[in-house]
């Protein structure tokens, strides 16, 4: 059996430091909206992340119910909330 003291690993430091990723996309499909946006939300801010949430456009009560408890908990730089139908809020200022 190995021994962690005879093998010199009790003198040694050890350090653990998470890296943060940036800003995690999560996007929600139309079933389950809740569950499917806070279980990736919650594992994202705990590794330091923020966070861009865009709900389906299948769940407006639900993606507005969402943005508003968030918008009122956490700053917008922080945690986004994105409602409606994905093209057209990505094609709205393209001009060609």
């Amino acid at each position: 059996a190995f021994n962690a003291l005879e093998g010199g690993l009790a003198c040694q430091k050890h350090t653990v430091s998470g890296e943060r990723l940036g800003v995690v996309g999560i996007i929600v499909p139309w079933n389950y909206p809740i569950l499917l946006a806070l279980g990736p939300l919650v594992a994202a801010l705990s590794a330091g992340n923020r966070v861009m949430i865009k709900m389906s456009e299948f769940t407006p009560k639900t993606g507005a119910l969402l943005q508003n408890l968030i918008a009122q908990n956490f700053a917008p730089d922080y945690i986004t909330v994105i409602n409606g139908e994905a093209r057209w809020q990505i094609t709205s200022n393209y001009r060609a």
